[in-house]
């Protein structure tokens, strides 16, 4: 509510005064105030006491125990740089694969009559080996009939020649007989003109002339009929002669036989089987030469073309890893794809195994291998696990305890190295660990590689 002012407050401020003026009122505003300083003092007092009680017991509590921060030395595996003359490699995978192969088929059909003890996947075999061998009872029976056919035709070519020898004959007798008529026919022409034969005489001896002449054109025609017999005679010899030959060779396609010394695989057939025409009953590898078909990158093709005569020639080094061991191989690249793959980006190349025993090594196709072609050789260059490398490029070294940064350069890479050269010394440790924690100047504690991959 507003408060009034002018004429109208002046009764109030009078009212004011007068109760001022009271002893009463005087001496309960001054208790009050005391009241009030008293509670102020109180305060002040019980917040002192708090203080002395807080440095009491600051002073009664034992020292702090000061806590060692600094960080135990980073484990670390480290491969000792040495320098030297290094070869760099191109680094490829791939397969053994066998030079030739081949579907051993049957030519013929059939039952299986008998079947070889090599006849197996895995199994050896030479060259001409017999693998199985169909029932030859029709094949026998259609060489008999052709060989029947053909002793036929050939008594019958042997009738022709005959029968046209005296067909020959014949001719022969017709062309003397139409001489002998032709000289009397001339003689007789000589009498008549001289008037001393009679004109029904020479009309006769041209009568038998004209026989004669007739005769010999019989026997000629005759003759050539039989000499076309005889033509005709020898194409039916032929065709049958051309039939027992395949009539034979279809017996002897009941006899399967390998093609070439190598193994089987993918064996189909047993005995009593039925086998049609075509039909695959195994296959043949030839593992007297092997090849290793490995896949190169279209960025490695060019250094690959510059290592020898367009690649080919190439030395490498293929390594098999079973569970007994590494074995590995000499290999020479004998031919490269004509055409890069567009969906690998690559080629495929092969090399042919040069010192591969077959009769006891266990190495056969399809045997996953390594492939190391080697290129040129880089003189005084260190080679050191490409994880070793950072970038920059730099590598960090263990140098009293702590990794050191130094700078390098790259030379070339080989599969899983780098050879380098740079700030490096002979023998020193080259920290091969890769972590996001290792920096320059971390204390660090070189471990075997065992170790770490036990923690």
């Amino acid at each position: 509510m507003t408060e009034p002012t002018g004429i109208e407050a002046e009764p109030k401020r009078a009212e004011d005064g007068a109760a001022l003026a009271d002893p009463t009122v005087r001496r309960f505003r001054f208790f009050r105030g005391f009241r009030r300083i008293w509670h102020g003092l109180h305060f002040v007092g019980v917040l002192a006491a708090g203080i002395a009680v807080f440095m009491a017991l600051v002073r009664a509590k034992a020292p702090p125990e000061i806590l060692d921060m600094t960080l135990p030395p980073l484990p670390v595996a480290a491969a000792t740089a040495q320098e030297g003359d290094h070869p760099s490699t191109i680094i490829a995978y791939g397969e053994v694969v066998a030079r030739r192969s081949a579907d051993v088929r049957a030519i013929v059909g059939g039952p299986i009559l008998r079947v070889s003890d090599q006849f197996a996947n895995g199994a050896p075999v030479v060259a001409g080996e017999v693998l199985i061998e169909l029932d030859p009872f029709e094949y026998e029976r259609r060489v008999e009939e052709t060989a029947a056919a053909v002793r036929e035709a050939e008594a019958r070519l042997h009738e022709n020649r005959e029968t046209s020898r005296h067909q020959s004959d014949l001719v022969t007798l017709a062309e003397e007989r139409r001489d002998l008529t032709q000289t009397e026919y001339e003689r007789q022409v000589d009498l008549a003109e001289q008037n001393v034969s009679a004109r029904r005489t020479l009309e006769a001896a041209q009568s038998r002339l004209a026989a004669a002449e007739a005769e010999l054109t019989q026997r000629r025609q005759q003759a050539t009929a039989g000499a076309a017999k005889i033509a005709q005679q020898e194409a039916v010899l032929e065709r049958l002669r051309a039939a027992e030959a395949r009539s034979r060779r279809a017996l002897s396609d009941t006899q399967i036989r390998a093609a070439f010394d190598g193994y089987l695989a993918q064996v189909s057939g047993d005995l009593g089987q039925q086998v049609k025409a075509g039909e695959r009953i195994a296959r043949l590898i030839d593992t007297a030469v092997l090849e290793v078909r490995f896949f190169i990158p279209e960025r490695q093709l060019a250094r690959l073309v510059e290592i020898a005569d367009r690649g080919i020639g190439a030395i490498c080094v293929v390594s098999w890893r079973t569970e007994a061991g590494v074995r590995t191989y000499s290999a020479r690249v004998t031919r490269i794809e004509g055409e890069i793959q567009s969906n690998r980006a690559g080629v495929n190349v092969y090399a042919r195994i040069s010192d591969a025993d077959l009769d006891a090594d266990p190495i056969r196709p399809g045997a996953f291998v390594e492939v190391e072609l080697f290129e040129e050789t880089h003189v005084r260059t260190f080679r050191v696990p490409s994880e070793a490398l950072h970038p920059g490029p730099s590598l960090l070294v263990a140098e009293d305890g702590i990794a050191v940064s130094r700078a390098v350069t790259v030379v070339a890479r080989a599969g899983n190295t780098v050879l380098l050269r740079g700030d490096l010394l002979p023998g020193e440790a080259v920290i091969v660990t890769r972590s996001g924690e290792l920096h320059p100047g971390d204390a660090i504690a070189i471990v075997a590689d065992e170790t770490l991959r036990g923690q």
